[in-house]
């Protein structure tokens, strides 16, 4: 741990001289994150990927829907064969001949190939590949690969956007998503199919964590809830866009094109999203972080004329090889493992991060056990999930962030209990029990990605939320496996959900209660802050060490007094910003 510090103090320690335009700067990116065409079009580019990623996400439904089928006879061997019985949706069929017409306990024979009735030849991927019988277990692997490849992204991407910048790892994401979405549409082999869905995971969890952390990192601390929050509705806009682009184009292969086209919008942010100049400040790369903050006042003279002067007072940096600052990162991930405060924190987020993804995608998946059709289910979930979002913004703005977690959370949890107590051929009720439990985990996850994104510093905050979407995205491989075991046991789903559910709501209240805090950008800085009591550790694991028994809301109110004073109130006079 020791030897982490100094690799923290080292960076941070810079002349006497550049301390007064490091804190000008901070001041002036402040004073951008309050609003103005800046945030948001900052706010407007980083939603792109959020669209894309439910296109792809809720593409399941619709790729993969089984139609009915029936049971086609090869050419066989006998040649007595005279009749043979097409039995539908059945994975074998009964071979009858002129001699053995009397028999009735011929032994039905497996089918080796199939007829699909669907509207239009080659509308799904199961009439595509076959994946019936035998080969059904291959149906879901298309949302499985999807997960595995976010995985695999929010790891990779998490590392490079902490390495190498926020909009470097937005750039190679985007490239990834423009080159595999349009090449599932020509894929004429499954593996090569699923390998492309893997791709698609990858590039949309890299690019939609990196425009999330460049918006949450240049956001102003009170506005920051509202940002993150609204930042998720560009889910819902996907979602409700998928199901009329699979009318408009019915075959799964010009589907696919359509739901991969849109990512040509990603030229936009490419070209004009900023790095974050929060992460520059915290490389040491000041002079790029007065560049981004210099251009975003363009509208301004006097301001413009003033970051250029304070640009004027930095000296020129050493450049830092790029197996030095390999070896910097290393060891803070290092030191974010190994300190027990940051563990505590991680683990904790990842158990809650997967018991909400778990809930979502099950919920998202189970239009069919409900009875309900794949179109006009999907159009209600991307309806709920829409009023969803606007569910936290009140509740952050009167409670903490783990006290808001934990009531969604609980609601969640009581809508599944309800789901289990109803009686199958109440329809409508488990329905309208399901949907509500969407309702409150969509909410929920919202807030868990605002909170875990305030937990961390800024040199790790995007690795911590890799490792943290990398649990997600375990739930989310999950889900349609779970699905699946509805023929087994109808309630087998909701009860995995319930249980996951009731032990996320014991994970929340682990967490800090975190209201309206500024971002760290050192490990030192995040521990300092926790030593001066800003972040108070009250949990459900561990009570206050002081007399008495304050409630949350005092917990609560000592927090907001410990914010630095200019978090709430910048002079900027000096500037001429104000």
């Amino acid at each position: 741990m020791d030897s982490f510090e100094e690799d923290d103090q080292v960076e941070e320690s810079t002349p006497r001289d550049n301390e007064a335009p490091t804190l000008q700067l901070e001041h002036a990116l402040s004073d951008l994150g309050r609003g103005g065409s800046w945030l948001r079009g900052l706010f407007l580019l980083g939603s792109i990927p959020g669209v894309l990623n439910a296109l792809h996400l809720v593409a399941y439904v619709f790729l993969a829907w089984q139609p009915r089928f029936l049971c086609k006879q090869n050419a066989q061997k006998n040649s007595n064969l005279e009749l043979s019985v097409l039995n539908g949706s059945s994975c074998s069929y009964t071979e009858w001949n002129s001699e053995v017409v009397l028999n009735f306990s011929i032994a039905p024979q497996h089918c080796d190939s199939f007829v699909f009735l669907e509207p239009v030849q080659g509308s799904t991927i199961v009439s595509e590949w076959s994946l019936v019988c035998d080969d059904e277990v291959w149906r879901p692997m298309s949302q499985v690969a999807l997960g595995i490849g976010k995985i695999i992204g929010s790891l990779v991407f998490g590392c490079i956007s902490d390495r190498m910048g926020r909009k470097t790892s937005f750039l190679a994401a985007s490239f990834v998503y423009l080159v595999a979405g349009p090449a599932a549409a020509f894929a004429y082999h499954y593996p090569i199919f699923l390998f492309f869905r893997v791709a698609l995971g990858a590039a949309g969890a890299g690019a939609f964590s990196s425009a999330y952390t460049i918006m949450a990192e240049s956001a102003y601390a009170p506005r920051r809830p509202t940002l993150a929050v609204l930042f998720n509705l560009s889910y819902p806009i996907g979602f409700l866009a998928a199901p009329v682009l699979s009318l408009i184009f019915p075959g799964w292969r010009p589907f696919q094109l359509a739901i991969s086209l849109p990512a040509l919008l990603l030229v936009l942010p490419c070209w004009s999203l900023p790095e974050s100049p929060r992460w520059l400040i915290s490389q040491g790369r000041h002079r790029e972080a007065l560049h981004v903050v210099r251009h975003a006042t363009t509208d301004n003279i006097d301001r413009q004329r003033s970051i250029s002067s304070t640009e004027n007072r930095f000296q020129q940096q050493d450049e830092v090889s790029c197996w030095s600052g390999t070896k910097t990162f290393l060891a803070r991930l290092a030191g974010l493992l190994r300190d027990a405060m940051f563990r505590k924190r991680l683990l904790l987020s990842q158990l809650t991060w997967f018991s909400c993804s778990l809930t979502y995608h099950t919920l998202m998946l189970s239009g069919a056990s409900l009875g309900q059709e794949p179109h006009r289910y999907v159009v209600l979930l991307a309806s709920i999930e829409i009023l969803a979002y606007l569910l936290p913004l009140p509740l952050l703005k009167k409670w903490s962030r783990r006290i808001c977690l934990a009531i969604l959370l609980c609601c969640s949890t009581g809508a599944l209990a309800t789901l289990l107590l109803i009686p199958q051929n109440f329809t409508v009720a488990i329905l309208a029990a399901a949907m509500a439990s969407r309702f409150f985990i969509s909410a929920a996850y919202s807030v868990i990605t605002l909170f875990t994104s305030e937990l961390f510093p800024t040199v790790t905050r995007n690795t911590a939320l890799g490792t943290c979407t990398t649990f997600a995205q375990i739930g989310s491989i999950s889900a349609p496996f779970l699905v699946e075991m509805t023929d087994v046991g109808a309630s087998i789903p909701t009860w995995v959900c319930f249980g996951t559910s009731f032990a996320a709501v014991i994970f929340s209240l682990g967490l800090p209660a975190v209201q309206s805090i500024s971002l760290c950008d050192t490990m030192a800085q995040a521990r300092a802050r926790s030593s001066e009591a800003e972040l108070k550790e009250v949990s459900f694991f561990r009570r206050k060490a002081a007399a008495g028994d304050d409630d949350i809301e005092q917990d609560v109110a000592n927090e907001l007094s410990d914010i630095p004073e200019e978090e709430t109130s910048l002079d900027l006079s000096h500037l001429g910003l104000g």
